[in-house]
C-alpha cells in the first residue's frame, strides 16, 4: 500500500496548528477484509511519523482524527483500487482554541461568548462555570464570566466549549400560573445581590407593585441560574371548597395578604377555624381554613348495647333531639311525642369554633344477661331511662316469676345507665334419659336477637358443651328475647345383638352423634348407615362378634407352629374314614398227610382295608385370605403312595422267578423284609433258622436247594392310629366389611384317628 504522490495535503490551522490528509493506493481487498481491517486503517491518535513512507514527511504532533475508504476515483479513472483517506491534526494534552471566539448579542445588549477548542482524547479542562474569568488579567474586570463548559469526547480528540457571560445578565423572563394568579419569572446569570433583586419584564422594565415569591437555583439552556418569581402582594393563590362528612369547608391560600398581623381574614356565611402558614408551589402563603357557620359535620348510628344510638357532631350549634329524629328516619304519628333524648354530650375546640357531639337514645333495655352454673339462676338487665317498674313489665312477658335482688347506677361508654339483677325462678333444666344419656332444658333471655343454632350442632358451652342441640324455639318479637333450647348429651342409644348361627353374632348399635371412645367396632363392621332424626345425626352400626363379644376373626398358634387362626365355633360329628389294609410277611410249614417231606413257606399276607364312622369335630374359621392351613397337628389325611412287594429266587429245575406287586389302600408293616439260602435234604438250617429236613417254598415256588432267595414288602402310609389329621377342608366367600375387605369362611374337619379292632400294629 502506497501514498500517492510524494506530498500529502496540508492545511495551515489557528494556533499554529496543521491538517495533514494522505491518500494511499494500490491496496486490494484483503488488505481490508474483516483480518487486515485493523492494522490498514490504524488506530486514532497514531501519529503522523509513525510508519512514514518518506522520510522527514512525517509532521510532529499530528495525530489521526479520520480514516475512510474513498471509491470516487475508481468511478472517474476507471481505476481498480480505491483509495485509503488518512486525516491527521495537530493534537496536544492542552486544549488549543481551533476558531475564533464567536460573539452574540442577547437582547439585553449583553454579550455571549463562545468559544471552540480542542486536545488529546481524554484531556480534562480546569476552568471552573461561574469562577473562571475571559479575562482574568484585565483591571479593572469586565466581570465576563465562565457560564457553561462541555467536553464531547469520539477518541480521536476532545473538544471543548465555553460560553462565557457577563454576571447579572436576565437570560429569560416568562409568565406562568401559579395556582390562579399570574407570576413573572426572571432566570438571572450570576445576580450580583440575590437578596435584593429586582425583577423585570420582558422588555427589561423593572416590575412595580410586585413582590419577590420564591427564589431557587435553576438551569437556562445548560446555563446554571438562579430563577426568581414575582407576585403582586394579596394573590390569592388557592380557594378551595370541600365537605368533611356533611360540613363544607373552604381553604384560602393568599399570598403576602396586607391584613396580615392586623386583621382576621373573613368569609361570608363561614367562621375561621385555623389560620397558618403553607405554600403553594414553595411559595410561602397564608393559609385560612373557614367552617360553614351551625352546620351539622357527620350522623351516624352506632350500637349502644342492642339499641341503636344516633350520634350527631355539628359546629358551633348543639345538636337537637329533632335533628336526631330526622336522621332516625321515623314518622311520628298525629300526637306522638319524640323518642329520643340526649344520652351523652361531648363539646371540643375553643370558644366561637365549638364542635358538638350528642348521642341521642330511645328510653330501652340495653342488654340482658344470665348467669348459669351452680344452680344460680340470675338475669341482669342495663336500662337507659327505664323506671323499676318499666323493666318489670318487660320480664313479665318473658319470665314466670322473678325478685329484684339489686339495682345499681351504671355507665356505658360515658352514658348513664341503669342496671337491675333478677332471681329468676328458673333458667334451665338437667335431666336424664332411661338411657342415661343427660338432657338440658336451657332458656335464654337477651336484649338483642338470638340467631337460630342448626339442630343437631355440638355445643361449646359450659352448660351445653359435648351435647347436641335436640330442638330450639326463639321469640324475637318483644323487647327482651327468649330462646327455648334442648341439649341431649350424645352416646349409645340402643344395642341389638342376634344369633346367626356358626358361632356368629350380629350386633347392631345406634348412636347419638359420635361414636364414643371405648365404643368402636372389635368385629368386622359390615353395615354402617348414618341417619337424620328432627335434626339430630344418629349412627347405626352393624358389627359381627363371637360369643365372648370378640372379634369372628382372630389367630392362634397350633402345636406345629403354624398360625391358623381361632375357630369361632367347633361342633362334633361322625365322619367315614378308611383304614388302609396292611401288607406283611408270613411262614407257616406245610406238611402232607403221612407225607414223606414237609414244606416251610414264607409268603405274603394281606389284611384288607376297612371303612369305619369315626368321631370328628367341625371347625369354623372366619379369615381375610383364601390360604389354607390346618390346625390338626398331623396335618391333612391324604396318602399319596400305597405299599408294594417283591419275592425273587430259583425254583425247582434251576427255574428262576421274580413276582412284583402293588397293593393300592395298603400300607407295609414296618421292617417286613427277608432273604437267604434255601436248605438242602437232610439236616440243616432251614428258612425258618432251625434244623429241618423241610423243603423251602417262596410265593407258593419249591425253592432249588443251595440257592439264594429274597421276600419284602415296603411304603404305603403311616398307620394313622391315634394321629390327628385333618379329613376335610373348604373356603367360601363369606361378606364384605364397609371397607371393602372380603372375609372367607373356612370349614375343616379334624379327627383323632381311634385304634382299628383288634389291632394291627
Amino acid at each position: 500500500m502506497h501514498q500517492r504522490g510524494e506530498i500529502p495535503e496540508i492545511v495551515k490551522l489557528p494556533n499554529n496548528r496543521i491538517r495533514v490528509v494522505r491518500r494511499f493506493h494500490k491496496f486490494t481487498r484483503e488488505d481490508i477484509d474483516n483480518a487486515g481491517l485493523g492494522s490498514t486503517m490504524g488506530d486514532f491518535g497514531d501519529l503522523d511519523t509513525t510508519n512514514e513512507q518518506i522520510t522527514n514527511q512525517g509532521y510532529a504532533n499530528c495525530k489521526l482524527i479520520s480514516v475512510e475508504v474513498d471509491n470516487r476515483f475508481n468511478q472517474q479513472a476507471n481505476a481498480d483500487n480505491p483509495v485509503l483517506v488518512k486525516t491527521y491534526e495537530t493534537l496536544t494534552d492542552s486544549f488549543v482554541e481551533i476558531t475564533d471566539p464567536q460573539v452574540e448579542f442577547l437582547e439585553n445588549g449583553s454579550k455571549k461568548i463562545t468559544k471552540i477548542y480542542r486536545a488529546d482524547s481524554g484531556t480534562t479542562n480546569s476552568n471552573t462555570v461561574g469562577t473562571t474569568l475571559l479575562n482574568p488579567e484585565a483591571d479593572p474586570s469586565d466581570g465576563i464570566t465562565l457560564a457553561s463548559s462541555k467536553i464531547e469526547d469520539n477518541t480521536a480528540y476532545a473538544e471543548l466549549t465555553e460560553i462565557y457571560l457577563k454576571g447579572n445578565v436576565v437570560l429569560n423572563v416568562s409568565e406562568d400560573k401559579v395556582g390562579s394568579q399570574l407570576a413573572v419569572i426572571n432566570e438571572v446569570f450570576k445576580p450580583s445581590n440575590e437578596s435584593s433583586y429586582v425583577g423585570v419584564n420582558a422588555d427589561g422594565v423593572a416590575l412595580s407593585g410586585y413582590l419577590e415569591a420564591n427564589k431557587e437555583k435553576s438551569n437556562f439552556e445548560g446555563i446554571p441560574t438562579v430563577s426568581f418569581t414575582f407576585l403582586k402582594s394579596n394573590a390569592v393563590l388557592s380557594e378551595q371548597t370541600d365537605m368533611m362528612g356533611s360540613l363544607e369547608v373552604t381553604v384560602i391560600e393568599t399570598f403576602k395578604p396586607t391584613s396580615a398581623g392586623t386583621t382576621t381574614p373573613t368569609l361570608s356565611g363561614f367562621t375561621l377555624v385555623k389560620l397558618e402558614e403553607s405554600d403553594v408551589a414553595g411559595i410561602p402563603t397564608q393559609k385560612a381554613i373557614f367552617y360553614k357557620n351551625n352546620a351539622i359535620i357527620s350522623e351516624s348510628v352506632e350500637l349502644v348495647g342492642s339499641e341503636k344510638a344516633i350520634i350527631i357532631k355539628k359546629f358551633k350549634a348543639e345538636p337537637t333531639i329533632g335533628e336526631a329524629l330526622t336522621s332516625s328516619g321515623i314518622t311520628l304519628a298525629e300526637g306522638e311525642t319524640n323518642p329520643y333524648t340526649i344520652a351523652k354530650k361531648e363539646q371540643e375546640g375553643k370558644a366561637g369554633v365549638e364542635i358538638y357531639t350528642y348521642t341521642f337514645l330511645r328510653k330501652s333495655i340495653l342488654s340482658v344477661s344470665q348467669v348459669f352454673g351452680d344452680g344460680l339462676k340470675k338475669v341482669s338487665v342495663e336500662a337507659f331511662n327505664m323506671t323499676e317498674a318499666e323493666v318489670d313489665g318487660e320480664l313479665l312477658e318473658v319470665t314466670t316469676g322473678h325478685l329484684l335482688i339489686s339495682r345499681a347506677d351504671t355507665n356505658r361508654n360515658g352514658i348513664k345507665t341503669t342496671t337491675f339483677e333478677y332471681q329468676l325462678s328458673s333458667s334451665f333444666v338437667e335431666d336424664y334419659e332411661l338411657n342415661g344419656l343427660k338432657r338440658i332444658t336451657l332458656t335464654e333471655l337477651s336484649a338483642t336477637a338470638f340467631t337460630a343454632q342448626t339442630v343437631g350442632a355440638k355445643g361449646a358451652n359450659t352448660l351445653d358443651i359435648n351435647l347436641y342441640l335436640s330442638t330450639q324455639e326463639m321469640d324475637n318479637g318483644g323487647t327482651i328475647k327468649v330462646r327455648d333450647s334442648v341439649w341431649i348429651e350424645g352416646g349409645k342409644l340402643s344395642t341389638k345383638k342376634v344369633n346367626e348361627g356358626d358361632g356368629i353374632y350380629e350386633v347392631t348399635n345406634v348412636f347419638l352423634g359420635e361414636i364414643p371412645t371405648g365404643d368402636e367396632a372389635v368385629g368386622p363392621v359390615v353395615s354402617l348407615e348414618e341417619d337424620n332424626i328432627g335434626g339430630l345425626k344418629t349412627i347405626t352400626q352393624v358389627e359381627l362378634q363371637n360369643a365372648s363379644e370378640g372379634s369372628i376373626v382372630t389367630t392362634t398358634t397350633n402345636t406345629g407352629g403354624t398360625t391358623v387362626g381361632t375357630p369361632i365355633s367347633e361342633v362334633g360329628t361322625l365322619h367315614s374314614f378308611t383304614y388302609p389294609g396292611v401288607v406283611e410277611i408270613d411262614q407257616e410249614t406245610l406238611s402232607g398227610d403221612g407225607s414223606t417231606y414237609n414244606f416251610f413257606s414264607k409268603d405274603l399276607k394281606l389284611t384288607a382295608p376297612a371303612t369305619a364312622i369315626i368321631e370328628a369335630t367341625v371347625k369354623t374359621f372366619f379369615k381375610t385370605t383364601t390360604a389354607i392351613s390346618y390346625s390338626s397337628s398331623d396335618g391333612l389325611w391324604s396318602p399319596r403312595k400305597w405299599a408294594s412287594s417283591e419275592s425273587k429266587g430259583i425254583g425247582w429245575h434251576y427255574s428262576p422267578f421274580y413276582i412284583s406287586q402293588g397293593y393300592r389302600g395298603y400300607r407295609a408293616k414296618p421292617t417286613n423284609a427277608s432273604e437267604g439260602y434255601a436248605q438242602t435234604i437232610g439236616p440243616s438250617t432251614a428258612m425258618n433258622g432251625t434244623q429241618s429236613d423241610n423243603w423251602d417254598m417262596l410265593s407258593g415256588k419249591r425253592l432249588y436247594a443251595g440257592t439264594g432267595y429274597k421276600i419284602s414288602c415296603t411304603g404305603g402310609p403311616e398307620n394313622p392310629e391315634g394321629n390327628e389329621y385333618t379329613l376335610d377342608y373348604r373356603v367360601e366367600l363369606a361378606f364384605n366389611d364397609t371397607s371393602n375387605v372380603n372375609y372367607y369362611k373356612h370349614t375343616e374337619v379334624v379327627a383323632t384317628i381311634p385304634l382299628q379292632v383288634p389291632s394291627t400294629s
